[in-house]
């Protein structure tokens, strides 16, 4: 059964059981699908020794530090699990989970790293490290004993990842460029349930750090510098801006900021959210609060951390295009996160959004429908009174005609079929049902479809 929904679902052990203690564990673990029994064979190890993995599913383009950061600084613990990969120089494994274990590092977190053999190990801590022969997880020699020191130096950490939202530290400069800025970040956060406090900061002067934990993250500009060391030695989820006219090149954040396998894997760009408009700013930040915001994507039960693994070797990755009308964005904010619990690669225009920021938006997202092999619309009367939706619907079924892409439709409300649009095309009847139920369906069609390249709706 897929997990469907980021609802408060008991832990169970192996066989249904409840787990007696759960340690929430920050996990960077490969994406590739020939490493997926590697995955699965040490994700029992620790399951069964009460560890809840939390993981980051693949999304190059949606790569969020501020994110990261929040998700390990929530997490008791954290594990790497390693694999050989010779063609990365230096690393000679991914560098994106070098990067984590860096961050881990910085956090001060009990750590564990599970690594092949030949991977570069002098970029981990040797007592904190246990190695297995290449292709074969079972001869990990110390792996118990490790697994078993990680739960004793975790569990007094170990609380509950259920929180209720709180404040935001924002730190910005005085001056023209922030003053209506300022406002607009304000209104994206308080929009967004946070209480925002103004954090009193003066350059050169120590900041006072005695009330920085107890905000959610902090929002700051980059030339605030004295306050960004103070919030990166804490480890502070950290929102950092910094604004350019285009007459000048961008200014370099302090050394301390760049990580080598961040770069390496690709993401430095997304060390600093750079604007030059408000509309820009503001856009660019709705996308990283969004992301802050969503559940925790933690494995609640065996089944759900088994079905994510397995979907590790899927034979296609999607994308999948989710269609739905303003009206029924709460649904599609659960659904997004049950696609990303299974690993399926999707885009939505608000939570899982790659259109660039000074594009076309109309022309863009059409582009998203053709790049996609699957149309999901969430179909009610609201969608059909929506142009925008309409137009991805015509769309959607052209290229359907075309075998470029299927449409698996589904009706959440009678009344939800337009005369002459769907009357052709089956669809999957959800009206009435439990939102998990829905979801359940929703997921377990596409990931057939991914799997198995079944029609299924």
């Amino acid at each position: 059964m897929l997990y469907a929904g980021g609802y408060a679902v008991e832990l169970e052990g192996r066989l249904g059981s409840p787990v007696d203690a759960v340690i929430p564990t920050y996990l960077s673990h490969s994406y590739r699908p020939e490493d997926r029994e590697i995955n699965q064979h040490f994700w029992e190890s620790f399951w069964d020794a009460g560890f809840a993995f939390t993981v980051d599913p693949k999304s190059p383009e949606h790569l969020s530090i501020p994110h990261l950061e929040l998700m390990m600084q929530r997490s008791a613990c954290f594990v790497a699990l390693v694999p050989h990969r010779p063609e990365q120089e230096r690393y000679r494994t991914s560098p994106y989970i070098v990067f984590e274990h860096n961050m881990a590092v910085r956090a001060r977190k009990p750590l564990l790293v599970v690594a092949e053999s030949q991977v570069a190990g002098h970029f981990f801590d040797q007592n904190r490290l246990s190695v297995f022969r290449q292709g074969d997880p079972t001869t990990a020699p110390n792996l118990l004993q490790r697994i078993q020191e990680l739960k004793e130096q975790s569990t007094p950490g170990a609380q509950s990842t259920d929180l209720v939202l709180g404040s935001v530290g924002v730190v910005l400069p005085a001056g023209q460029m922030y003053d209506r800025a300022s406002l607009a970040i304000h209104d994206v956060l308080d929009a967004a349930g946070y209480k925002v406090e103004r954090f009193d900061y003066t350059a050169g002067k120590a900041p006072d750090f005695s009330q920085v934990d107890r905000h959610d993250f902090f929002v700051i500009d980059i030339h605030a510098q004295d306050m960004l060391s103070g919030l990166y030695y804490r480890f502070v989820p950290t929102i950092r801006l910094g604004y350019h006219d285009g007459s000048v090149p961008l200014a370099l954040l302090p050394a301390m900021f760049r990580d080598d396998a961040l770069e390496r894997a690709g993401g430095s760009r997304q060390n600093v959210m750079w604007w030059s408009h408000e509309t820009e700013l503001v856009a660019q930040l709705q996308v990283v609060v969004d992301k802050m915001q969503r559940p925790r994507r933690q494995f609640r039960t065996h089944d759900e951390g088994a079905k994510y693994f397995h979907s590790l070797g899927r034979a296609l990755q999607g994308p999948v295009f989710i269609s739905n009308a303003n009206e029924q964005n709460d649904l599609a904010r659960s659904l997004s996160r049950a696609l990303d619990l299974n690993n399926i690669a999707f885009f939505h225009y608000r939570y899982k959004n790659s259109i660039p920021m000074g594009t076309v938006w109309e022309g863009q997202l059409l582009e998203r429908v053709r790049a996609s092999r699957l149309f999901v619309p969430l179909l009610t009367a609201d969608y059909w009174r929506s142009d925008m939706c309409r137009q991805e619907f015509r769309l959607a079924q052209q290229l359907e005609r075309e075998n470029s892409l299927r449409i698996y439709k589904y009706f959440l409300e009678d009344g939800a079929e337009m005369e002459g649009q769907t009357e052709r095309l089956q669809g999957g009847d959800l009206v009435g049902r439990p939102l998990e139920e829905q979801l359940r369906r929703i997921v377990g069609d596409i990931d057939r479809f991914l799997t198995l390249g079944e029609r299924v709706c």
